[in-house]
């Protein structure tokens, strides 16, 4: 798509080539993710406060466009907001479940 198009394509991923990327991808015990954020203007930590790997991409998606609408690196890492500590929802499931 991006040879179709006149306007800014931002390329977003886990690769070198890309313009916001994810590095150092570390899942903690309930796999949530903790990465740094790597852009042209610089790298910033995020743990996101979601399950799954997958939510990585997510994230570096809603980074790019916020970064693309003006938002430094500071202020993408704090909408990405941590791991709530103590037990609640985010805590998973409190017994064994098969789906």
């Amino acid at each position: 798509m991006a040879p179709r198009t006149s306007a800014r394509v931002v390329y977003v991923g886990r690769s070198e080539s890309a313009d916001v990327r994810a590095t150092d991808i570390v899942l903690d015990e309930k796999a949530r993710a903790r990465f740094t954020l790597t852009t042209p203007s610089g790298s910033v930590p995020v743990e996101l406060a979601v399950h799954g790997e997958h939510q990585v991409g997510n994230a570096l998606a809603a980074a790019a466009v916020a970064l693309e609408c003006g938002a430094d690196l500071e202020q993408v890492a704090q909408a990405s907001p941590a791991p709530p500590r103590g037990v609640g929802a985010s805590d998973g499931c409190p017994r064994p479940a098969t789906v």
